[in-house]
């Protein structure tokens, strides 16, 4: 487990660093054409980075043969070829064509990866990405993670479709009556 939390804390170094360079919006955008920087520039930043990071994604499962992405290779592998134009055109495919709408599990992982790193690593962040994909499949997502539930609260008010989270105080001396008082603040009844 501690090699996972030290690879966790290095790749978040590495997040923060190139978002720190980054806070201008640009997401560290180099001049490929007029067409192209005008059409990523035309995005927010963070409709800019779920986008790249999910070309990214979908390269790497595809192109690049990544067998962490096995399952998603075998999926597109009868309907994408592998020697698609991987540059410019499917980049522009991302930002221009993909809509929000159609890909909500794209952008909650994007997005929750880009919040994390405003939160120290812990045990829990390697599967955090895993668990907030949740958040479009339930009515209310629960959790006692204060830093998790910051997270998906700021991928919510990106993502519609995400359901409420209630975060429960560890601590609590009535778990039940936690519960109650959390789901009746977020609109449920129990």
């Amino acid at each position: 487990m501690e090699s996972v939390i030290r690879t966790a804390n290095l790749t978040q170094k590495g997040y923060r660093e190139k978002l720190s360079s980054v806070a201008d919006g640009t997401l560290g955008l180099q001049h490929v054409d007029d067409e192209f920087d005008a059409v990523a520039q035309g995005l927010t930043k963070l409709d800019r980075y779920w986008r790249f990071q999910s070309a990214r994604y979908w390269e790497d499962a595809i192109k690049n043969g990544n067998g962490g992405l096995l399952e998603l290779a075998r999926f597109a592998s009868p309907r994408v070829s592998p020697h698609l134009p991987w540059g410019r055109e499917f980049m522009l495919f991302w930002l221009r064509d993909v809509s929000t709408s159609a890909v909500p599990y794209h952008r909650v992982a994007a997005l929750t990866q880009l919040y994390q790193q405003e939160h120290r690593v812990t045990h829990g962040n390697p599967n955090d990405i895993n668990h907030a994909l949740r958040v479009l499949d339930v009515e209310a997502l629960v959790t006692a993670d204060r830093a998790f539930a910051a997270i998906l609260q700021s991928v919510s008010e990106q993502v519609p479709e995400a359901a409420p989270v209630v975060f429960v105080e560890r601590s609590a001396s009535d778990a039940l009556s936690e519960l109650r008082v959390k789901f009746s603040q977020a609109g449920f009844s129990i």
